[in-house]
């Protein structure tokens, strides 16, 4: 395709790698091409039901204490490039921690590898596994050096230091008080701010990956797979948009 990096639409190759019995087609299809669009449709799904509890009287009790983020994270790490985490106020600079290596990560020290990468032009710190190499070429790796890393609480110890991981971005309800004691203009505001969120970090995703797709390992039968996704996704966009619009002019 003339790109050195992977995208998502090359990730829709594993429905032909992920079925051993013609039966299972309908589901492998429906369970790949879901998983695209899981994130944003649950977030959708979440403004929907904030949208619904502003439709009950004040003087019943809300079901739901709280809206929460949008995201469902183990942990609320910023990712960058897909594969990293940034390393808060390290000495050396902007140095990224691959999240792979921190997933595998303990309290032991063990040994690791801190480079810049030419090619990504960054500074990155791996895990050192005998017998397997990071994943930058060797000739795009430069300055390398030894270091030691362990798991701490919201990031790593890196030769003996601690270091936090930068955070993803907090939505406005999260650092203030529970969205249903605010005033209704306020928690619709803020329903607003989030469902903008919502959809501008889906429609990037789009652009990125489906929007002129040229992808020559992708049958005709593939692409009408994520325009079904996508359609459905746009569909449910609109529909959550028109009730928002709808809630404003209730308020009005």
């Amino acid at each position: 395709n003339g790109r050195s990096e992977i995208n998502l639409s090359d990730y829709l190759l594993l429905i032909h790698s992920f079925w051993n019995d013609v039966e299972c087609i309908p589901n492998v299809l429906n369970a790949f091409t879901s998983s695209i669009s899981d994130s944003v449709m649950k977030g959708l799904a979440k403004i929907d039901k904030s949208i619904r509890q502003l439709m009950v009287p004040e003087q019943q009790p809300m079901q739901q204490p709280v809206l929460s983020r949008l995201d469902t994270d183990c942990n609320d790490f910023a990712e960058y490039d897909y594969f990293y985490y940034l390393v808060e106020n390290y000495p050396a600079g902007d140095t990224y921690f691959s999240k792979w290596d921190y997933a595998a990560l303990t309290n032991q020290i063990r040994d690791g590898v801190r480079y810049y990468d030419s090619k990504r032009k960054k500074i990155i710190i791996h895990s050192l596994v005998p017998g397997r190499p990071f994943d930058a070429k060797s000739q795009n790796a430069t300055n390398l050096t030894k270091v030691k890393i362990q798991r701490c609480q919201n990031g790593a110890i890196i030769d003996g230091t601690p270091y936090a991981f930068r955070r993803k971005a907090a939505h406005p309800a999260t650092n203030s008080e529970p969205l249903q004691t605010l005033p209704v203009y306020q928690r619709v505001s803020l329903i607003q701010d989030i469902f903008k969120t919502c959809v501008e970090e889906w429609e990037k995703s789009v652009s990125a990956n489906w929007t002129d797709c040229d992808n020559i390992f992708l049958s005709r039968n593939d692409l009408a797979l994520v325009n079904k996704m996508l359609k459905d996704v746009n569909e449910q966009i609109k529909t959550i948009e028109v009730k928002l619009n709808n809630v404003v002019m209730m308020i009005k």
